[in-house]
């Protein structure tokens, strides 16, 4: 932590990958992604024996392969089919032995048990997008969906479809594609019977029967929450409006609920001219050598100005 810490306040030459060239800040970083050069893959999957390089990708395996409750809570011993709903079981169930520091997001006060987890949520206020792909320049605001878009791309699709000739990258995406053709919806609402070819849509249909109403809105003081992200957004533009106008952006025309949402969103449009970065509030005292670096930073200012 220290040495991350210490790239925000002077500039650094970044940690470079010697087989990609690829840049990172911090050494365990580095580490964790030197793994797809040296095939190092330590995290065994004991439904099918295959590894994977980092554990979060073995958890996406478990869950859409499958379907079993995969991912254990490390405190109970409990089982839960994706990560996400481990982290909630840990939050509401073990909360008197979590670690005493939490991230909060100073926007809509969303608690994050790790930094990592807090930078992830603090893009959706943002609009950060920093995963770039190397083909087509389409921005991602994490790393998965990335490589996921990034398999689009490839000329090897390996997996095609016996009744219609389509083919796949992923085997996952066929094996639901051949389900649209035999009709087998092997995923059952033991509340009202209703079978789905994906377990992702059985989750989502759950909400109906359990009332879990995840998507909270954001804006302060409203204490409305919904099934759908989708519905949380329709909810903000019918309803609040009128309070995200003083919060909208003059290049791209994007509204915002914060006044400081908006500056972190705006910091975005300003980092054009490429490295090395300048923070606009301390100017040339403060230079970084990734845009991802500067954003962090210039949380520091958002924070004290809200």
């Amino acid at each position: 932590l220290m040495e991350q810490h210490a790239r925000f306040h002077k500039t650094l030459r970044p940690l470079k990958c010697p087989d990609c060239e690829k840049v990172f800040s911090t050494r365990s970083n580095l580490q964790i992604h030197m793994r797809q050069h040296t095939g190092w893959r330590p995290f065994g999957c004991p439904a099918c024996n295959q590894s994977f390089h980092h554990r979060s990708v073995l958890e996406a395996h478990q869950s859409r392969m499958h379907g079993a409750q995969s991912v254990k809570c490390t405190m109970c011993d409990k089982s839960f089919n994706y990560g996400s709903n481990m982290i909630k079981h840990v939050r509401s169930a073990h909360s008197s032995v979590m670690p005493s520091r939490r991230y909060v997001c100073t926007v809509c006060n969303h608690l994050s048990i790790t930094k990592s987890d807090l930078d992830r949520h603090m893009r959706r206020h943002t609009g950060e997008k920093p995963y770039q792909c190397e083909i087509c320049g389409a921005r991602f605001s994490d790393s998965s969906n990335k490589n996921k878009h990034a398999k689009s791309h490839t000329t090897a699709r390996p997996h095609k479809c016996g009744q219609c000739g389509m083919q796949f990258v992923q085997k996952v995406s066929y094996i639901n594609h051949v389900r649209t053709h035999t009709g087998l919806r092997p995923y059952a609402c033991p509340a009202c019977a209703k079978t789905f070819i994906q377990m992702g849509n059985l989750h989502t249909h759950m909400r109906v029967h359990t009332g879990e109403r995840p998507f909270a809105c954001y804006i302060p003081r409203c204490q409305e929450s919904f099934r759908y992200v989708k519905a949380r957004d329709i909810h903000v533009n019918r309803v609040h409006r009128h309070e995200m106008n003083h919060s909208r952006c003059i290049t791209c025309n994007k509204l915002f609920f914060s006044e400081g949402a908006l500056q972190m969103h705006l910091l975005l449009h300003n980092l054009t001219n490429g490295p090395p970065y300048v923070c606009p509030k301390c100017g040339p005292a403060s230079t970084f050598t990734t845009r991802r670096a500067t954003v962090s930073h210039f949380r520091v200012h958002c924070c004290h100005d809200m």
